[in-house]
């Protein structure tokens, strides 16, 4: 699909602004559930060979840690996507938390967008002017035939996860995005540990990751590998090629719609169905992407955080899952390793700024 760049916010009936330039606004309540890894701690070590993806995954090298200042070239033509919804989410530092670690062990000085339903104040004078703070439009919460989506509990965080779907209609929606090509969805409880250039560069090199429209047609992403086999791609990061990638974004959304209307399911449930109809043939237009996680993104458990925790070096990405296992973790030694991946000083430790967020356990759950 044709990238839609120069689009203004405004026209669009929303508004964009950096995070120095907000006012107050009221607050909108929805829940949002991190649910990308919610697989059994039996699953924890497993890691799926790759043998059923779509693309061939190739083998190969680790990234760097060594951290340096991210390309001219970098910062105009990729951005980070950040998605948080939901009173949990505003009241916790987790969006704090990612944008630090990206802006320090990721030595990125890009573009980072982040949808947020919450106020204008939340956010408030909160970063540099390269931090982009979005709110969603209210036609995006509605089915194709543009009647409102009806959620249920049991399938709540399918409405922010929805916007995923959307990436590219939002980056097209501010002018300072129209050199964008290439844009890097990030779950919010995500923290990098390595310099973003290197896992950009790592990453596109190893699985032709393209800036340019696709001939024929062709939409393509890019999806790390989940510890559990129960689904084929891990939804919570996710590579979007802007000239392309739209025909797969909107088979995704098609999928989740018919979750919503039967009242169940997640969005990677929904990814998994567009997988298995590309596999199947049905499909032709869309190829998904399974990249090898090797030394890029990492996914602590409790079963892996001691060994975790003694590393001196880290890799790109580090996924503790907020709803799943953040909680079975001990809190003070994830408390002191997320100080450490995110270089904070004594101040900023006792400022309780960047704090470890989790959804705790419940008593059910125990």
């Amino acid at each position: 699909a044709a990238r839609e760049g120069g689009k203004s916010y405004d026209e669009n009936g929303a508004e964009t602004y950096s995070s120095a330039e907000v006012d107050d606004d009221a607050n909108k309540d929805d829940a949002d559930v991190d649910d990308e890894n919610e697989e059994s701690d039996d699953a924890i070590d497993e890691q799926d060979s790759g043998d059923e993806s779509v693309d061939l995954v190739a083998a190969g090298g680790a990234s760097s840690n060594d951290v340096g200042t991210a390309t001219h070239w970098f910062d105009e033509s990729h951005a980070i996507f950040l998605i948080s919804f939901g009173e949990e989410a505003a009241q916790s530092t987790l969006v704090e938390r990612c944008v630090l670690s990206l802006r320090r062990r990721g030595s990125w000085a890009g573009y980072i967008i982040v949808l947020t339903d919450a106020p204008h104040a939340r956010y408030q004078n909160e970063w540099d002017d390269n931090v982009i703070v979005m709110h969603p439009l209210d036609q995006h919460l509605n089915a194709a035939d543009g009647t409102p989506m009806k959620f249920t509990r049991d399938n709540t965080s399918l409405k922010s996860k929805r916007f995923k779907t959307f990436i590219i209609d939002y980056v097209g929606m501010d002018e300072r995005l129209d050199e964008v090509e290439l844009i890097y969805y990030l779950d919010i409880d995500i923290m990098a540990g390595d310099a973003m250039h290197n896992l950009f560069n790592e990453i596109e090199e190893r699985y032709g990751v393209s800036p340019e429209m696709r001939s024929g047609g062709m939409s393509k992403m890019y999806f790390f590998t989940p510890l559990s086999k129960e689904w084929p791609l891990q939804g919570g990061t996710f590579i979007v090629e802007r000239r392309s990638a739209r025909h797969c974004l909107e088979l995704w959304r098609e999928e989740i719609d018919g979750m919503v209307r039967l009242g169940r399911g997640r969005d990677q449930d929904a990814l998994r169905t567009v997988f298995n109809r590309i596999r199947s043939g049905e499909e032709s237009k869309c190829e998904l992407v399974r990249m090898d996680n090797e030394n890029l993104i990492t996914f602590p458990t409790p079963r892996t955080f001691n060994k975790l925790v003694r590393q001196s070096s880290y890799n790109s990405l580090i996924h503790i899952s907020n709803s799943v296992f953040a909680k079975w973790i001990d809190e003070e030694m994830q408390t002191e390793y997320i100080h450490k991946v995110l270089q904070l000083s004594e101040e900023e430790k006792r400022s309780g700024k960047y704090g470890k967020a989790i959804v705790h356990a419940k008593k059910s759950d125990m």
